[in-house]
């Protein structure tokens, strides 16, 4: 039977740092480190999907899957920043009329 520590039951650990062993190692969660976890993220990032979800060290490690939502938080605020789309050409073509319009008369009523 294998002692697996999880991130939850080791003493001052934060998001953010690696889970250690009481004898000092780097915790293995599903298989990696916090470390070798975060490594991967960029990938697992740009993959999305099940696989980053179901990802085996997120189902045992606190700090990463805060570290996780904190990052999906910030890229879905990130993609709310862009404009849903852009406007089409034919409405900058009216823009530009009106605003001939409203210089043409602004000059006539100068007369």
């Amino acid at each position: 039977m294998t002692n697996q520590t999880t991130s939850a039951n080791l003493p001052g650990n934060r998001a953010g740092s690696t889970a250690h062993t009481p004898n000092g190692h780097a915790a293995i969660i599903g298989g990696f480190t916090c470390e070798e976890f975060q490594d991967q993220l960029p990938e697992l990032l740009s993959a999305g999907g099940a696989t980053f979800s179901d990802h085996p060290h997120l189902q045992g490690c606190a700090n990463c899957s805060a570290l996780v939502r904190d990052l999906q938080s910030i890229a879905e605020a990130a993609r709310q920043l862009l404009p849903a789309h852009d406007p089409s050409p034919a409405l900058w073509d009216q823009i530009q009329s009106s605003l001939q319009r409203e210089s043409h008369l602004s000059t006539e009523g100068n007369d």
